[in-house]
This record gives C-alpha cells, structure tokens and sequence, in this order.
C-alpha cells in the first residue's frame, strides 16, 4: 500500500503498514493514504483534528506515547463530533493495534462473532440447531467509537482478564469522557482515550476488541498523534 507524504519523522512507514494492511477491509487493502493530522505538524487541538479528518470516511490513527509505545485504531466511520455522535457509534470492521514494541492486532469481537456465526451458517441450517447460537452470536459488544467536542474513545466494557472470554458490560460515563480534567474510571474497559489536546491518554484492556492496555501504562503522555486518510 502507498503512503503519501511519507517522511522519516512520521510514525507511520511503509514497514509498519505493511503489518496492519493483511487487516484491513478488502476495500481499503490497494488505497493510498495520505496524512491528514499530526500534532507536530498540526497542533495540539482536538478542534483541528476533527476540522482536518471530517471529509474521510475510513481513517488509521496512529499514537505514540512517550516512552515510545506505537499503538492506534482503525475506523471505518467519520470522527464527526455531531449531536448525534454523543453515543458511541461505528463499525465492526474497526480494529485496534500495537505497532511497536511488537506488533499485535485486535479486531472487533463483534466482527470476530459474525465470521463464526458466517462459517457455521450452513452446520446450523444442515442439522436445524437451535437459533439460540445465532442470537448469542449476535450479542455483541458495539462500543467502537466516539467522538466528543472533549474527548475522543475507542472500545468500552471491562475485560476481566484479557487471556479469558469472561467480560463485564460497564457504560462509561459520557460526563467523564467529555470531562478532561476527569480520569476515566478503570472498569470503563476504554480501549483509546485522548483528551481534548491529545496530549493526554488512556487504555485498558477491553471487552469491545478484547485487547490488553495498548500503551506503556494504562495512562500515558502522547508523543505524537498522526491520522492517515484512505484516498478512495
């Protein structure tokens, strides 16, 4: 996959999208991307993130904390922070990653939950199981993104134990996601949390992706912030 504009002192290279590109949707695999943010190049201001990003559909954003942990998200829907987008919203064809010390991606359990249920379609059908698997199947955690005028999130619902399929649902309270000066309770289960300079940071394990704390601590300074545009 080409990258645009691509520069030594970016954090995105042509190696590390060659990991994540094997992710990402069959529609995205052959685009170029193109940087559209950078708190280096741009500033540290959530306002010029969303004015930069809101003309993209499918965006990779890409973190590095300072002690130089690479981590981010895929998504396949605008960060828009509208009236309407006070709730989390999204697709399940977002995922979550590390990049660097090691590399690691995390797709949705719901995306997770839909190629199992794809692949035993016709097992149900052939011995007319019980339509109960589908609707455990389709249970799935749906908290991919949000977008606030405070804050942005990705993931929410508390993981128990991250080497486990035990989860618990917590609803993270908007009020402390918009609030910055507010520190997002732990069993929020947020996977990526940036405040409103993107400066300041958050993850923990999470039930949505079913990922570990991505970061070098569950709190973190932000380096540099980048978002890649997918040219469609």
């Amino acid at each position: 996959m080409p990258i645009k504009d691509s520069s030594d002192d970016y954090i995105l290279n042509y190696q590390l999208m060659k990991l994540l590109n094997r992710h990402l949707s069959a529609s995205h695999c052959y685009q170029s991307l193109s940087l559209v943010y950078s708190l280096t190049k741009h500033g540290a201001s959530l306002s010029t993130f969303y004015e930069n990003v809101q003309n993209y559909d499918a965006t990779v954003l890409i973190i590095e904390d300072s002690s130089h942990y690479v981590f981010g998200v895929y998504v396949c829907e605008p960060w828009n922070p509208t009236v309407d987008h006070s709730f989390y919203y999204g697709s399940a064809l977002s995922g979550v990653f590390t990049l660097k010390p090691n590399f690691h991606y995390y797709p949705s359990i719901a995306a997770l939950n839909y190629k199992i249920l794809s692949s035993n379609y016709q097992i149900i059908n052939q011995n007319n199981t019980s339509p109960n698997l589908i609707q455990t199947l389709n249970h799935s955690n749906t908290y991919f993104q949000l977008s606030l005028p405070e804050s942005i999130a990705i993931g929410a619902g508390q993981l128990i134990n991250p080497n486990s399929a035990q989860t618990t649902m917590v609803d993270p309270s908007l009020s402390q996601l918009s609030n910055p000066t507010n520190t997002i309770f732990p069993n929020s289960g947020v996977a990526i949390y940036l405040d409103k300079y993107l400066k300041n940071g958050q993850s923990y394990p999470s039930a949505t992706f079913g990922s570990p704390t991505l970061a070098s601590e569950t709190e973190f300074t932000c380096f540099n912030v980048e978002c890649w545009a997918f040219n469609e």
